[in-house]
């Protein structure tokens, strides 16, 4: 049996100022509003099915994943041209300038992702960079927001 918290708080159907609000997969399709509204607010709902999955804020998700899985872009500029790269994963860019160098990177950073995804993520030598790949999958598409989150320094210019 799993635990479902409802109606403590007029507005929503599950109590905003629990830490955790599991649902069945059932339970969680009648309050889907609710459980994005508790992600929202930076609470985390679990929806039970046959593996529990939870619902949290995506920025929350990749700050954690940060810390653990950073995106350490190294550059390197040689005669005419610029390479990135993050050490021990099979990414690199390539470009005469910086800027090309970058999109270069994204473009094989996104191939890897949908690589990793569709078979490398069962190749041990592959299996460990689960995070980095998620990281990339949060930006869902976006690339101004996965340039944000690969190269934020650049951001902050």
């Amino acid at each position: 049996m799993y635990t479902v918290y409802q109606w403590y708080h007029p507005s929503m159907a599950v109590n905003p100022t629990a830490l955790l609000h599991e649902f069945k997969a059932r339970e969680a399709r009648e309050h889907w509003k609710d459980i994005l509204d508790l992600a929202e607010a930076g609470a985390v709902a679990v929806v039970r099915r046959n593996s529990p999955v939870a619902v949290i804020d995506r920025q929350v998700l990749d700050d954690a994943l940060a810390k653990v899985h950073p995106f350490n872009v190294q550059v390197s500029f040689g005669q005419g041209e610029v390479s990135t790269w993050i050490e021990g994963l099979p990414v690199h860019g390539i470009g005469a300038s910086l800027d090309e160098s970058e999109d270069d990177f994204l473009d094989a950073l996104l191939d890897y992702a949908e690589a990793w995804v569709e078979e490398l993520h069962v190749a041990p030598n592959h299996r460990g960079h689960a995070g980095v790949v998620r990281r990339v999958l949060l930006c869902a598409g976006d690339r101004e927001q996965l340039r944000r989150t690969v190269f934020p320094e650049a951001d902050s210019e």
